[in-house]
């Protein structure tokens, strides 16, 4: 049967303060976001002929080539060298946004594990 708490165990949840909640919640999100735009990482490719950096959000900052690279190599192998060297340094910001976002998320979902999809929901 269904009291005036409507059947919640302490009665029911104060509107405001999840309300409250929810929006501290997304500032942190925000926050842990900005801090990552600010972070870079970097991806190596051909032993470090080419070096991607990007930001721990992902989004590709530079591209920066060995001197003597592209007067030396085929075109055909410096464009696979990029790809390579922007693919590990987008791993490697998927990583430490993974892991940044970990505690932010943890909070939100009271310590239990974070549903998926979750953390592109508050993008």
């Amino acid at each position: 049967m269904t009291g005036p708490t409507g059947g919640f165990p302490g009665g029911l949840p104060d509107l405001s303060s999840l309300l409250a909640g929810a929006k501290k919640a997304r500032e942190d999100v925000e926050r842990a976001r900005a801090a990552l735009r600010e972070k870079r990482v970097e991806g190596r490719a051909g032993g470090g002929m080419v070096v991607a950096t990007c930001d721990g959000t992902g989004e590709l900052v530079s591209v920066r080539f060995e001197p003597g690279l592209l007067a030396k190599e085929e075109a055909s192998l410096v464009e696979d060298l990029v790809v390579a060297a922007v693919r590990d340094a987008r791993r490697r910001a998927a990583e430490l946004e993974r892991t940044s976002m970990a505690g932010v998320m943890g909070a939100m979902t009271g310590g239990l594990p974070i549903p998926p999809g979750l953390a592109d929901l508050l993008r």
